[in-house]
């Protein structure tokens, strides 16, 4: 989730930001004291879960104020929190907390948004699905398509045109008035005149 989800997750993005500037200066400042250096398994600082440590020679370990976090799988090295940055990471890990209930509710907003317009974005890729590749064979067999909204704005008309008709048949001798009375001018729109005998 990018910051600028929320006034409030860039915030509190801000205010990590601000810690671990200020955990990495004490870390590199202690890196730079050389008798720390001496105790170190390696001259640098890694996490152990939120916490940065630093690896002491497990022989040494009492040189070091802090918190043993973890020892490594040999035995040789613990990984201890100095004391001068433990309660920087104390505060860092309540706003981690703040950044992650914050996540949280920006994902059920976008959700309840999205949740509005699911089913007619369902049913535009549906749509889009079943109608595209017909579209596309046309088109690659030089097929010229269609508008039909264009052809067909006079829907009401263009359809009872094609509505198959029934011709008014007249019997030998009946009248064209005739006709007219005994055909069903709901179900034929369109009448046949017979032509007078001669």
């Amino acid at each position: 989730v990018l910051d600028m989800a929320s006034r409030e997750l860039a915030a509190v993005r801000q205010k990590l930001a601000d810690l671990d500037e200020r955990v990495q200066n004490q870390i590199k400042r202690l890196l730079r004291d050389p008798e720390l250096r001496k105790i170190l398994r390696y001259p640098n600082a890694t996490m152990s879960g939120e916490h940065y440590v630093l690896p002491v020679a497990v022989n040494h370990r009492h040189k070091l104020q802090g918190v043993v976090h973890r020892t490594s799988a040999t035995g040789d090295t613990v990984f201890i929190e100095p004391a001068g940055i433990a309660h920087v990471s104390a505060e860092r890990s309540v706003v981690k907390s703040e950044e992650e209930r914050e996540v949280r509710r920006v994902l059920r907003r976008l959700t309840a948004e999205v949740a509005k317009v699911a089913r007619p974005l369902t049913n535009a890729i549906d749509e889009f699905h079943s109608t595209y590749p017909r579209m596309k064979l046309g088109v690659s067999a030089g097929v010229r398509m269609r508008n039909i909204a264009t052809e067909y704005r006079n829907a009401p008309i263009a359809i009872d045109a094609l509505r198959p008709q029934r011709s008014a048949i007249a019997p030998l001798g009946t009248s064209s008035a005739a006709v007219r009375t005994q055909a069903n001018p709901s179900s034929s729109p369109i009448w046949v005149r017979p032509k007078p005998f001669r």
